[in-house]
């Protein structure tokens, strides 16, 4: 399903476990070759970071590769943003019918009707929502990063005087907070374990300088995008 190469889109950390269940993250951008990239994120239900992917693809492919590696990782729940290019993405999903993808409530403006419907979408609110649960699990030490450029781009977030985030080029980021977003959804399903964070805290990465950060993650393999 996907080969390895040296510099490869797609970090494998953890190969499936077949007793686990997965939370899949995923940030859609244009696909061109300036820009931003599509980043996916992929936690299991102890929020241990398996695999991660960045690069350059349609949004229309995005959706293909995203679907193979959700089934690769068990049918992992995937968490796909739907602003801009993501319905794209999300129309190949459901092409593909896809059995495992996060769902939100939407009231009718009317609010005499109230719907489900797949893709997580971004506002105000929900972006500082699930920022504040990103920090807040990987400060407490329950999100375990394996990526150092995740870790990169946390430590060029910026907070404006007015207290929005800015968000522009931090792709990785927005992938894992979906996959975070996710996770009550994969323990609702009732096909998964009980969602148990670890209680062990680690020493916060972002205080170690690039190189010091490198050292203490492990060699992983990259892989390109599929084939």
């Amino acid at each position: 399903m996907f080969r390895e190469e040296k510099r490869g889109n797609l970090k494998i950390f953890e190969r499936p476990r077949p007793e686990k269940s997965y939370s899949l993250g995923a940030d859609v951008a244009e696909g061109l070759a300036t820009g931003d990239s599509s980043t996916a994120f992929i936690i299991d239900t102890e929020m241990n970071h398996v695999a991660s992917y960045c690069g350059k693809i349609h949004p229309d492919l995005f959706g293909e590769m995203l679907c193979r590696l959700g089934d690769w990782y068990n049918s992992a729940l995937l968490t796909v943003e739907i602003n801009n290019h993501g319905i794209l993405t999300l129309d190949r999903i459901k092409r593909r019918n896809y059995p495992n993808v996060f769902t939100r409530t939407v009231e009718e403006i009317r609010g005499e009707e109230i719907q489900k419907r797949i893709g997580w979408q971004t506002t105000a609110k929900t972006k500082m929502k699930m920022l504040d649960e990103f920090v807040a699990q990987y400060r407490d030490g329950e999100l375990k990063i394996n990526d150092v450029d995740l870790l990169k781009e946390m430590a060029g977030l910026v907070v404006e005087d007015g207290g929005d985030v800015v968000l522009n080029g931090k792709d990785r980021i927005v992938a894992a907070c979906l996959a975070i977003q996710g996770l009550p959804q994969v323990v609702r399903s009732g096909e998964f374990k009980a969602f148990t964070p670890s209680q062990k805290r680690q020493k916060d990465l972002l205080n170690l300088s690039t190189e010091e950060r490198a050292k203490r993650l492990s060699v992983n393999k990259e892989y390109n995008s599929f084939e």
